[in-house]
């Protein structure tokens, strides 16, 4: 106390980040003033001051003439003690307040943003008390490096290896993106209104918790799905009915890490779940009257909502889905759906709520309707999603553009995967025979190869499907009315409606594989050759399997060049020979005997008439 003024004038070092070794030191000497002050007790709780905030700031009027009138009033009143106490609650305001503006300021170096963060996070760890974590503080803090736009790559190093794996930090930051994404897709909302309305002068009224600009709305959802990305699931484990008396004994938070130190030293429990249902309820508090010990250790630990996995869970779910539901960039859509099926639906207590999203991504086709697919797939088989239209919209993602695409690898395995199933009708399994079928008729090399794959295996799973390679009713049909399928089939018409989007109406099971003779005489060896060793596999079923599609995936045209170049050949066999050099391109003296029946002299377009 002898030395509290000297915190004036180090604020005021600490607001010329220009001087960085001079600012880092008075940041380095308030922190610790402030932290021994905290834990002595001399600075008050913000609690009263921000419950007074809000009355005040319903009624500003009223604010301003109570603080006009009271305020002399009050200082008579107030003893030295309570003068100082105040005295030190702005000096710690404005502290605080200097750190955030160093946090977010672009002209600070990433060495001194990382010291301020450091410094904010020890005020987080005794603001609140011993033992106990500042959540209003904390949301400061995480709100402006989600929305500043000088925050550097090296703070959120910091946050992502230090700080995020603890419990309460990890609650806190989720409840903070969760607050943050529902007030963004509000805000694109109301933009949306505003655009359709016509209404010119509508501004982004979003304001920077910081000192530096606020963050665009594309930068602050990459920025919240860089920090989802780093937060790991948690899972509550399935507790068993019969327990041993050790594992009774043993506490639920003994392995976990906090950063206020509460869990470490036993001082928190579990909070309640509002949510669960009274059986659930009762059963809990039967379970904690029932652990030794209960009685002695209850009035000593204080409840705490981020020492409850559950409702760790349930925060989780609500930060992701409250992301989803915002205005996301179409780089970060397809980072999302990358993710989305391994990591984030597991973990979530109710996975069906996804559905929305999956379905939207499905019905946008693409890129993201093929890594929605996975999603779908796993609502659908273990989460009992009724989708009666799923095949239908997999069968509306094979187009030509599928085999260029850069995760067509990941897309042609679910692919595979979905239709590896037994349950799939047998028109269904024909359409797609017939699509990739044509698909091969258009696709590149590589592409052709890998729909003949699908060919083999879809026919090889469903045995009702080798009609389309051998009808003899349809080759001996003949004559009868012009329209109909045999006279068709008979005069060379495809009944095959590749344009329908429903596989059952694609009346597939009445054409057939004709394709598979045009792609014997394809300019690629390599694919020909395929629709020979086809042939032989599905005529003799008992001796041949289903073909790997693995090494077929990542196909190009550079690998099968190098497969052809890197071929051997016979040794001894001339590849050209000519008893004197040619004298052009078209030398008739060398190519009259080998292309008779042709003029090559000039001018000359067709073959001369014999």
């Amino acid at each position: 106390m002898r030395h509290a003024n000297n915190a004036v004038v180090l604020l005021q070092c600490l607001q010329e980040p220009l001087q960085e070794p001079l600012a880092r030191g008075a940041m380095q000497a308030l922190k610790l003033f402030f932290v021994e002050q905290h834990d002595e007790g001399q600075l008050q709780s913000h609690s009263s001051s921000s419950s007074a905030a809000k009355r005040h700031k319903t009624n500003p009027a009223a604010a301003a003439a109570a603080a006009s009138s009271s305020q002399p009033e009050q200082q008579q009143q107030q003893t030295p003690e309570e003068l100082y106490a105040a005295w030190l609650s702005r000096q710690y305001a404005a502290y605080i307040h200097a750190l955030l503006q160093l946090l977010g300021s672009a002209s600070a170096s990433p060495s001194l943003q990382v010291s301020a963060l450091a410094a904010l996070m020890e005020c987080v760890r005794h603001e609140a008390g011993p033992a106990a974590f500042s959540n209003r503080l904390f949301g400061r803090v995480i709100s402006c490096m989600l929305t500043g736009s000088g925050v550097q790559p090296e703070v959120y190093s910091l946050l992502f290896t230090k700080y995020l794996h603890c419990l309460d930090v990890r609650f806190y930051t989720l409840a903070a993106i969760t607050r943050l994404a529902q007030q963004h897709a509000v805000r694109g909302e109301t933009a949306a209104a505003a655009a359709a309305g016509g209404d010119s002068g509508a501004e982004d009224e979003e304001a920077a918790v910081g000192g530096g600009s606020s963050r665009g709305s594309a930068d602050v959802s990459r920025t919240m799905f860089d920090v989802l990305s780093h937060i790991a699931p948690i899972v509550p484990p399935k507790q068993p009915q019969q327990k041993d008396q050790q594992q009774q004994q043993q506490s639920p938070l003994a392995d976990l890490q906090s950063w206020c130190g509460a869990a470490e030293a036993g001082l928190v429990q579990a909070a309640g779940d509002s949510n669960a249902s009274a059986k659930a309820r009762r059963k809990r508090k039967q379970q904690q009257q029932e652990e030794p010990g209960a009685a002695a250790a209850a009035p000593a630990a204080a409840a705490a909502a981020w020492a409850n996995l559950k409702l760790q869970q349930r925060c989780y779910g609500d930060a992701w889905l409250a992301f989803l539901r915002t205005d996301l960039p179409h780089d970060i859509y397809r980072k999302v759906l990358l993710k989305l099926h391994s990591e984030v639906l597991p973990a979530l207590v109710n996975p069906l709520l996804l559905s929305d999203f999956l379905s939207h991504s499905l019905d946008r086709g693409g890129l993201e309707g093929m890594l929605a697919l996975n999603g779908i797939f796993r609502l659908v088989t273990r989460h009992g999603l009724e989708y009666p239209a799923f095949y239908a919209r997999l069968y509306g993602l094979l187009t030509p553009a599928a085999f260029m695409h850069k995760q067509r690898v990941q897309f042609f395995q679910l692919a595979d995967i979905f239709l590896s199933s037994s349950m799939v009708p047998a028109y269904t399994a024909a359409a797609f025979a017939k699509k990739f079928g044509r698909l091969a008729l258009r696709a590149p090399p590589a592409g052709a190869m890998l729909a003949l794959g699908f060919i083999h295996n879809i026919i090889r799973r469903h045995p009702s499907c080798m009609v389309l390679l051998h009808k003899p009713a349809a080759a001996a049909a003949g004559g009868g009315d012009e329209d109909s399928d045999e006279a068709a089939a008979a005069a060379g018409r495809d009944v095959y409606d590749e344009a329908q989007p429903d596989p059952a109406k694609s009346r597939a099971v009445e054409s057939s594989l004709w394709e598979l003779a045009a792609l014997r005489n394809h300019y690629c060896p390599q694919v020909a050759s395929m629709c020979s060793v086809l042939d032989k596999d599905l005529a003799n079923r008992v001796r041949s399997s289903e073909l790997d599609l693995v090494p077929l995936l990542p196909a190009s045209y550079a690998s099968l060049m190098g497969q052809e170049l890197g071929r051997k050949l016979r040794k001894g066999v001339a590849t050209a020979f000519y008893a004197a050099p040619p004298q052009g391109l078209w030398d008739a003296a060398l190519l009259g005997e080998e292309l008779q029946g042709w003029d090559l002299s000039l001018g000359a377009e067709e073959p001369a008439q014999q």
